[in-house]
C-alpha cells in the first residue's frame, strides 16, 4: 500500500466521523437552539453551522486524494509504500470500522440501558420523564444502533469507501 492510499483512508475515516457527530451533535442542536429562538440571525447561523460540517464530511469523503495533494501528506518519507505485511486498504479499513463501531457501541449502550432503567423508575413513581430526557434517549438508542450496524456490516461499509475512488 502506498503512503497516499494509507492517508486517503485515515481522511475517509475522519469524515467517517465527522459524519456522525454531524448526525448526533450538530444537528440535534441547532433544530433545538432553533425550537427555542426563531429569529432570521439565528436561523442563518444555525443553518451555517449545519451546512459547513456537511461540507466537511462532503470534502473528506469524495476529495481524500486532493486533500493529500494539497498538504503533501505523501511526501518526504524514504519509501513510497507502507509494509502492513498482509494487511491490504480493504481490511485496515475494516479493521477500523469495527473499532469505530465498538466505541459507539460501548460509549453509548450503557447511557442507551440507564435511560432505559430511568424511564421505568420515573414512571412507576407515577411521574413523566422531562422532554428532553425522549431526545436524549433516541440519541442514545440511535448511536448504539448504527455502532452495532457498523460492526455488523463493517465490510459493506469498507466496499462503499473504498468505491469512492479504487485504492487496493
Amino acid at each position: 500500500m502506498t503512503k497516499k492510499d494509507f492517508f486517503i483512508i485515515i481522511i475517509r475515516l475522519f469524515g467517517l466521523y465527522t459524519l456522525i457527530g454531524i448526525l448526533f451533535n450538530i444537528i440535534p442542536m441547532n433544530f433545538a437552539f432553533l425550537w427555542e429562538i426563531q429569529q432570521p440571525f439565528i436561523i442563518l447561523s444555525a443553518t451555517l453551522s449545519i451546512l459547513i460540517p456537511i461540507g466537511l464530511f462532503l470534502l473528506l469523503i469524495f476529495k481524500a486524494d486532493n486533500i493529500v495533494q494539497l498538504l503533501k501528506l505523501d511526501k518526504g518519507f524514504d519509501t513510497k509504500t507502507i509494509n502492513l505485511g498482509n494487511l491490504d486498504a480493504k481490511t485496515i479499513l475494516k479493521i477500523s470500522i469495527l473499532i469505530l463501531g465498538g466505541l459507539l457501541l460501548i460509549d453509548n449502550l450503557p447511557l442507551f440501558l440507564k435511560s432505559i432503567l430511568s424511564a421505568l423508575e420515573i414512571r412507576t413513581h407515577g411521574g413523566n420523564p422531562p422532554k428532553h430526557f425522549n431526545f436524549n434517549w433516541l440519541v442514545t438508542f440511535l448511536k448504539t444502533v448504527i455502532g452495532y450496524l457498523f460492526i455488523t456490516y463493517y465490510d459493506h461499509i469498507a466496499r462503499q469507501l473504498l468505491k469512492t475512488k479504487n485504492i487496493d
